[in-house]
């Protein structure tokens, strides 16, 4: 029924003046099917580019070879109105909330769809909060009020101690908020029967890798960058896994997982089932610890290994079938040796 309805979509574009000389040869396919970088409009449906949908409970993706064969799928259903489609992933993201209320973010090598037959009901969010003015009650030492919006989890703002401290930040204009998120310090000391322990972030910048890539941007080094912005993310399938190379062994005290901040209910509930496991090689790794979730988009996780803290590599490991994604993965050490 897809390929039926897929062929027609072909057929009708090649007759478009630009392509009517290929109407009877398979370079025509060619030429439409490469032709993704531009907007389309037709008669059905329309697209625009660098637009993808979040994924919800009222979206499924499916294996995909070109945009037109994504709006055949979706105007051959009768619930869908809008889709988005990635051709780096070969991806088509079908969408059948009521009334097309669907909301989307802006991501490049993604493309939306949208049947004509439909009011437009998307809801775009975006991030307004990056880079704006901020000002604090105090500032104590470096931590200035630009640092909880500079989007380095690295880095953070700073009052002194003093009655009802407070930060603000100024959007510029005036928005409709839909979120507000918000991330803890990540660094600092801790103490044990009256000894305090300092710690370091050894993984950030670390040399990452992971089962598989779902697109360009969400390879291993993106849970080591320090963007809560960014995020690793894999391909669904069979125990996903990431891992990051330390560069040598040290004595880890705790493991950090910021969970990605972005997409839907269910999108964050996607970490869940995840071992959290250490070693001193990639064949010698022991459980840490396990996580059974389900966790929320923005969750803050933090493990402790006991007894089992020497080691060089970390690897978070989902037991189950999925995508595996996390915006950050911080790794805090006692000092560069473990004796």
């Amino acid at each position: 029924m897809f390929q039926s309805t897929t062929v027609l979509i072909i057929m009708k574009f090649c007759c478009f003046p630009h392509c009517a000389v290929f109407c009877f040869s398979t370079a025509c396919t060619f030429t439409v099917i490469n032709a993704i970088d531009e907007d389309v409009i037709s008669e059905t449906f329309k697209t625009k580019g660098s637009t993808r949908i979040f994924q919800t409970e009222n979206t499924t993706d499916v294996y995909c070879r070109s945009i037109f064969a994504c709006a055949g799928i979706c105007l051959s259903d009768s619930q869908c109105c809008v889709a988005s489609y990635s051709k780096a992933a070969s991806t088509c993201r079908i969408d059948t909330s009521e009334r097309c209320c669907a909301e989307t973010e802006t991501l490049d090598e993604w493309r939306f769809i949208q049947r004509n037959s439909y009011h437009d009901c998307t809801v775009n969010l975006k991030e307004v909060a990056y880079e704006k003015p901020a000002e604090q009650s105090s500032v104590y030492g470096g931590g200035y009020a630009s640092r909880a919006v500079d989007g380095n989890v690295n880095t953070y703002m700073h009052t002194d101690i003093e009655q009802s401290p407070y930060w603000s930040v100024d959007l510029g204009k005036t928005y409709q908020i839909k979120r507000i998120e918000i991330f803890n310090r990540i660094d600092g000391a801790i103490s044990t029967d009256n000894c305090t322990i300092n710690l370091k972030e050894v993984a950030y910048n670390k040399p990452a890798e992971q089962s598989s890539v779902y697109s360009a941007g969400c390879s291993a080094l993106r849970a080591v960058d320090g963007n809560v912005n960014s995020f690793m993310h894999t391909n669904i399938e069979q125990s996903p896994y990431w891992i990051v190379d330390l560069g040598k062994i040290y004595q880890i005290k705790r493991i950090e997982i910021l969970n990605r901040i972005q997409g839907s209910k269910t999108t964050g509930e996607r970490l869940r089932d995840l071992d959290i496991m250490i070693g001193s090689s990639h064949n010698e790794m022991q459980i840490c610890a396990h996580y059974v979730g389900p966790a929320q988009l923005g969750d803050h996780l933090l493990f402790t290994c006991g007894h089992v803290e020497c080691a060089r590599y970390v690897k978070l490991r989902l037991t189950g079938t999925d995508y595996l994604h996390v915006a950050e993965v911080k790794v805090y050490a006692v000092n560069d040796s473990c004796n």
